[in-house]
């Protein structure tokens, strides 16, 4: 036989207390909770009267077989730093890339760097290309 329990009100979960944190979490959010909007300055800036030329790059390649590439012209080692100087002598405004092949040798590219640094280019990115 089975026997039948009655609930009492002692064996009742009472979330009375649990809403009244709940209640003042809320309050306290929202009383903490600043809605009120940032004030700003607004910039406008002044458009220049001269329009910008786009700047260029001198590309150096360095490749692995000991080739040397300026804007896709083959050129030799000794006269890297000349054909650069002209370029910079026309464009001033340009930067250099050197683009070295993975296997290309290091001393080759350090060569490249110092003919395009004592040809006058201050700007000079080097990079890397990978054999299709």
């Amino acid at each position: 036989m089975i026997k039948k329990r009655w609930i009492d009100e002692a064996d009742q979960i009472n979330i009375t207390p649990m809403l009244d944190v709940v209640f003042i979490m809320l309050i306290f959010f929202i009383v903490t909770t600043s809605f009120a909007k940032e004030t700003g300055v607004d910039v406008s800036r002044p458009q220049s009267s001269h329009p910008t030329k786009p700047k260029g790059n001198i590309l150096v390649e360095v490749k692995a077989d000991g080739q040397f590439l300026i804007n896709k012209q083959s050129v030799s080692l000794p006269a890297v730093r000349s054909r650069i100087e002209t370029i910079h002598a026309e464009h001033p405004e340009y930067s250099a890339v050197v683009v070295a092949d993975l296997d290309a040798r290091t001393g080759d590219l350090v060569l490249v760097m110092d003919h395009v640094k004592s040809a006058g280019v201050d700007q000079i990115s080097i990079a890397t290309s990978r054999k299709p």
